[in-house]
């Protein structure tokens, strides 16, 4: 979703230093905000600029150009659990970097550092070329070791899923938007400004958001049958383009998107059948048929990235029966193993129940704590894939306390 000229509640500090008094100013609009490629917002405060600079708050001025690679850089923020969750600062060097997915999120343009200290809280913090402390993007995600919120990388699980280094932070350039004030004032000409025009798709109010993860079934004779995308949406505009890529940057090339569609009743159910790993789908609103690609346009594209799995039996389930720090019995399942979505279980006494009987079942949502009392008791056990197909049948007898 990208926001546009919408007032917000909200206040903004500077001077957040352990040994100074801050200063707090509200905020007054958010005039353009965006996670469709790329993590970013631009918020107008309630104070003048020169009323800021009148109480000695001094602006930091945007970098013409990104950094060569290697080049030193700081970067600062107010992470919340380190010391005080002050402002703090960290020198490294600026990287280039390549998509990042962070579902349902996927980001395009993007950069790359090991600055240390990195963590939870930090994000939208600036990241500055240190020779003139020209501010060239904003930091919005790590996966430092040490941070409490680290994003994982399932690059070497999942084909296709964009790498990430490791212990590194990475961010969205500003560059970009140099050319896009105008007197001070943020312009929504697409002709100056490469942030329009815009659009927004909507899946929540619909309450069908994009799904993560599909699987591949088989028909009776063994072939593949492919899932859907089965999207619905709502979106701003009359019509809208969509294509299915290999890279979620071919999102920003206009060749071949779709014909224009018309927004009302809006779905794209086309099958999901590129690669086994991530696949890509690209989308962009458009007001007419002649509505020209501009480089705006396509830099809003919105990627949408979904796992395909192969098909193949269900992973048997798996079970940790054992006890707990108060020697009660306990009993949990695992979803270590990426192909098992859910669990159906079936408990009861081990003389009187069947596991091969299909009544009774129900979806586990959550560990168990046994009761002595309860003990011994049988456990049935499926697992299930993202289709629902079952595994092989697992049976388990915890024993009463001996």
């Amino acid at each position: 979703m990208i926001i546009t000229d919408r007032e917000v509640e909200g206040s903004i500090q500077f001077n957040f230093f352990t040994d100074s008094t801050a200063r707090s100013y509200p905020l007054k609009r958010i005039n353009w905000s965006s996670m469709q490629g790329v993590d970013l917002a631009v918020v107008e405060l309630q104070p003048t600029l020169k009323s800021l600079i009148d109480d000695g708050i001094q602006p930091l001025a945007l970098a013409s150009e990104m950094p060569e690679q290697d080049r030193e850089i700081l970067w600062v923020g107010a992470p919340l659990n380190k010391d005080t969750g002050h402002l703090r600062m960290a020198a490294c060097v600026h990287k280039t970097s390549e998509v990042i997915m962070e579902q349902p999120w996927v980001w395009r343009h993007t950069v790359r550092n090991q600055c240390r200290d990195v963590d939870t809280g930090a994000s939208g913090s600036p990241l500055l070329t240190r020779d003139n402390n020209e501010v060239y993007a904003v930091l919005n995600l790590t996966n430092q070791a040490s941070s409490d919120n680290a994003t994982e990388d399932f690059s070497e699980e999942i084909p296709g899923f964009p790498p990430m280094v490791a212990d590194s932070n990475y961010g969205n350039p500003v560059t970009l938007l140099n050319k896009c004030f105008v007197d001070g004032t943020l312009s929504t000409d697409p002709a100056i400004c490469d942030l329009f025009p815009t659009f927004s798709v909507d899946f929540e109010t619909l309450g069908r958001q994009p799904a993560q993860l599909a699987r591949v079934q088989l028909d009776a004779e063994g072939r593949n049958v492919y899932p859907s995308w089965d999207l619905r949406f709502l979106i701003d505009t009359p019509l809208y383009r969509y294509k299915k890529v290999d890279s979620a940057m071919q999102c920003e090339d206009p060749v071949g998107y779709s014909h224009t569609i018309s927004s009302q009743d809006a779905a794209i159910d086309d099958p999901v059948d590129r690669q086994i790993g991530i696949n890509w789908l690209c989308m962009i609103g458009v007001s007419s048929a002649q509505h020209l690609p501009t480089v705006g346009l396509m830099r809003n594209a919105l990627t949408l990235a979904i796992e395909l799995q192969a098909a193949g039996p269900t992973p048997e389930p798996q079970v940790k029966i054992g006890k707990n720090r108060f020697g009660a019995s306990s009993v949990s399942w695992s979803y270590e193993h990426r192909l098992i979505d859910h669990y159906t279980v079936k408990m009861g006494p081990p003389d009187t129940t069947d596991c091969s009987e299909p009544e009774g079942f129900k979806t586990q949502f959550r560990d168990l704590t046994l009761r002595a009392k309860s003990l011994p008791l049988k456990i049935c056990t499926y697992a299930h894939d993202i289709n629902g197909q079952p595994s092989a049948l697992r049976e388990d007898i915890v024993p009463a306390a001996g």
